[in-house]
C-alpha cells in the first residue's frame, strides 16, 4: 500500500473550526497523520493510506467550511528512497590509531634456584 498526501485548503477563521476539521479528518478510516498548514494556518495537511480524497473534502465542506477545496494529492516516498535520492554519503577518512607502545623491562630473579614464593 503506498501512503499519500492530501491538503485541503479552507476558509477558516477560528479555532474551533481548525480543531473541527482536525477531527473530521483523523477520524477517517486509513489516516496516519493531521497537520495545519499554511501561512494563513488555513490548509488541512493529511497523510495515510487508501484515504478518499473527495469523500473526506465533502465532509468538511458539510461540516466545517463551505469552500473546502483538495489543493493536491500526491504519493509520499519512503524515507529511504528519499535519502537515496538527495546524494551520496561521503566518508571521511580518520587518521590511523596509533598504539601506544609499552615497555616491559624484564624481572631479573637473583635466586639461582629459580622461582620463589614470598
Amino acid at each position: 500500500m503506498k501512503k499519500q498526501k492530501i491538503v485541503i485548503q479552507m476558509q477558516l477563521s477560528r479555532d474551533k473550526d481548525r480543531s473541527k476539521a482536525m477531527q473530521i479528518a483523523s477520524c477517517t478510516k486509513g489516516v496516519i497523520s493531521v497537520a495545519i498548514k499554511g501561512d494563513g494556518k488555513d490548509q488541512v495537511e493529511v497523510i495515510g493510506e487508501e484515504i478518499d480524497s473527495v469523500e473526506l473534502t465533502k465532509s468538511i465542506r458539510r461540516r466545517v467550511s463551505k469552500y473546502a477545496s483538495i489543493q493536491s494529492v500526491e504519493e509520499v516516498k519512503p524515507k529511504e528512497e528519499e535519502k537515496k535520492e538527495e546524494k551520496p554519503l561521503q566518508w571521511a577518512m580518520a587518521p590511523p590509531v596509533i598504539p601506544t607502545p609499552y615497555y616491559c623491562q624484564p624481572v631479573y630473579d637473583s635466586d639461582p634456584r629459580g622461582c620463589s614464593i614470598l
